[in-house]
């Protein structure tokens, strides 16, 4: 949690994998690099500003991982400069 410190930014530990199934089947782009055995893990979303979770996830603007390897990607899409 330390890596980006936005107050945007949520992490989330999913034991039961409910996030992960939600994006898998909720959004139209995923990301090619964090899926084993069937699972998402260690995967960075950015959202446009007013995006809402209603029956499904809403798409995301940008959509990535593993996150420590995405930090500059994740920020530029956030609007934020890397550092």
């Amino acid at each position: 949690m330390g890596r980006i410190g936005d107050t945007r930014v949520r992490q989330f530990w999913d034991p039961e994998h409910a996030i992960s199934a939600a994006m898998k089947t909720g959004i139209k782009i995923q990301p090619e690099c964090c899926e084993q055995d069937g699972v998402l893990w260690d995967v960075a979303a950015a959202y446009p500003p007013g995006a809402l979770w209603r029956e499904t996830m809403p798409e995301p603007s940008y959509i990535g991982g593993p996150v420590v390897k995405n930090q500059a990607h994740l920020e530029v899409a956030l609007g934020k400069a890397p550092q």
